[in-house]
């Protein structure tokens, strides 16, 4: 496909071809569309494997803190009242994690509390599980130990919170992630608390590429522990198995735990040669990046597309202004004369704070964005596709075919 006749076709008219004959497809077959599009245009970069959820030193939870508060701060998530306020639409919020969870609110609600509370008692108990360390291990200890201090520290960063609203966000935000990764095996866990205590006690922004890399690290861990492995009961010493062989070349989320956790038993499901392959049937550039899509909200992406602009985007006042600069200064002009200059001869205006490098680097990205992102009449935004995957070329997760 990426050497066929249509390889030929640059991205744009490619993209003007799917418009005129989308009318004519389903919702689906459109996304098939732009997945066709993407996999002729980009492969992944290897280069993006190697990042993602990092080994982190995280400091011991207070003695007095105990991660029994979720299931308190659960209590106070409105998840069964639609009508009141700061309702979380459960069905919307689990409906990847918890298979056919139904309608009903009540059920739902305690099936959720069930759930924590067996997610707690694992953690505390240092029960194994599926994807965990085996029984008994001294890495068994550090995987629980790890999740118990991420949250306790994140426990312990919520009540020193004084803003009711703010306190009542973070704590819904939290839980649900938690119980997002409750339902998966082990790993998953793990990597979850680790970046609930990135986001709230280090200050992680969600535009942050890190959490490009960490959104690719957790697709990587769904696609090994859920679409890779048989049904049946070889499922838990496939993904062991899995882990162990691919889990350091593929990144995948908890690969340093189990990868010294040695098992006498083997899996005649995995064949190592081969689910390398399937795996990257799974994961490549078109589902890579819809899932990294789908995981940032739409200000966090376009905040992504304006710090990874690509290259070949230089507007000739740009390229004027950088020039301007640099005969000023080799004039002897001081940053005032110069920021005056940039005003009047190309209209780039500044802040005191800001050099001229910089004037010049924020008219670029304000350019860059206007160029792909639009506003309907009520005011919403919207960006286009293209630029979403410009920057995750520029940020290493995709190359260009």
């Amino acid at each position: 496909m990426q050497q066929g006749h249509f390889s030929k076709i640059s991205e744009s008219a490619l993209r003007e071809m799917g418009k005129k004959i989308a009318p004519f497809f389903t919702p689906g077959e459109r996304d098939d569309i732009e997945a066709l599009i993407i996999l002729m245009k980009y492969k992944l970069n290897p280069e993006h494997l190697k990042k993602g959820i990092a080994f982190t030193v995280i400091p011991s939870k207070k003695r007095s803190t105990n991660i029994s508060t979720l299931l308190t701060y659960f209590d106070t998530i409105n998840f069964t009242r639609p009508r009141g306020s700061h309702y979380y639409n459960p069905f919307i919020e689990f409906r990847e994690d918890y298979g056919a969870i139904g309608d009903n609110h009540d059920r739902l609600q305690r099936t959720l509390r069930d759930q924590l509370e067996l997610f707690i008692k694992r953690v505390k108990d240092k029960i194994p599980y599926s994807g965990t360390p085996s029984a008994g291990s001294s890495a068994l200890y550090d995987f629980y130990t790890t999740i118990e201090n991420a949250l306790g520290n994140v426990i312990e960063k919520i009540d020193s919170i004084r803003d009711q609203e703010e306190r009542a966000y973070i704590i819904a935000d939290t839980i649900i992630h938690i119980l997002r990764a409750a339902s998966h095996c082990g790993p998953r866990i793990h990597e979850t608390a680790i970046k609930r205590y990135h986001v709230r006690c280090l200050g992680r922004k969600a535009d942050d590429i890190e959490a490009v890399y960490d959104l690719a690290s957790e697709f990587r861990g769904i696609i090994a522990e859920s679409r890779l492995p048989p049904l049946g009961s070889e499922t838990i010493l496939y993904y062991s198995n899995l882990v162990r062989s691919l889990g350091e070349e593929f990144n995948l989320p908890g690969w340093e735990i189990l990868a010294n956790n040695h098992s006498p038993y083997g899996s005649e499901a995995f064949k190592k040669e081969r689910d390398r392959k399937r795996f990257f049937a799974f994961y490549n550039a078109a589902t890579s990046a819809s899932w990294i899509t789908k995981g940032m909200k739409k200000e966090d992406l376009i905040t992504l597309c304006g710090n990874y602009i690509p290259h070949s985007f230089e507007p000739e006042v740009i390229v004027k202004a950088r020039e301007t600069i640099s005969a000023l200064k080799r004039e002897g002009k001081n940053e005032q004369e110069i920021k005056q200059a940039l005003q009047s001869q190309y209209e780039i205006y500044f802040t005191p704070a800001q050099s001229a490098e910089e004037v010049v680097a924020s008219e670029r990205k304000g350019m860059y964005l206007e160029s792909v992102t639009a506003v309907d009449a009520k005011g919403k935004y919207s960006i286009k596709p293209e630029a979403i995957l410009e920057a995750l070329h520029v940020a290493e997760v995709l190359m260009k075919v």
